[in-house]
């Protein structure tokens, strides 16, 4: 399992989950406004350049999609798994196995 120890600590600090879209499962974490240079130095601010970022947000935290971000680094949306509730994980797994191996 191979992950970036920043984000998984990160992730486990900070509330994540998942949406089913139209085009498979889509994992976001809600960044607290006060720890948005963190995430920031974490992710990298290659994400946030050339006509930014979707995000939502919210009264004190901005949600961000994470797709992108773990398989930009090469890795495993499922190594990550420790980072979400394990019911609602469970709930996606075969989806998300299915995703990273026709990925």
């Amino acid at each position: 399992m191979e992950v970036d120890a920043n984000l998984y600590e990160f992730l486990r600090e900070n509330e994540t989950g998942f949406v089913k879209e139209e085009y498979g499962i889509v994992l976001y974490v809600h960044v607290p406004f006060y720890e948005l240079d963190d995430f920031v130095k974490i992710v990298g601010e290659h994400h946030f350049e050339e006509g930014g970022v979707d995000v939502l947000m919210f009264d004190e935290t901005i949600c961000f999609e994470l797709n992108d971000v773990i398989e930009g680094q090469g890795h495993k949306i499922t190594s990550y798994k420790n980072c979400f509730d394990e019911f609602e994980f469970k709930r996606y797994e075969k989806e998300l196995l299915e995703s990273e191996s026709n990925g």
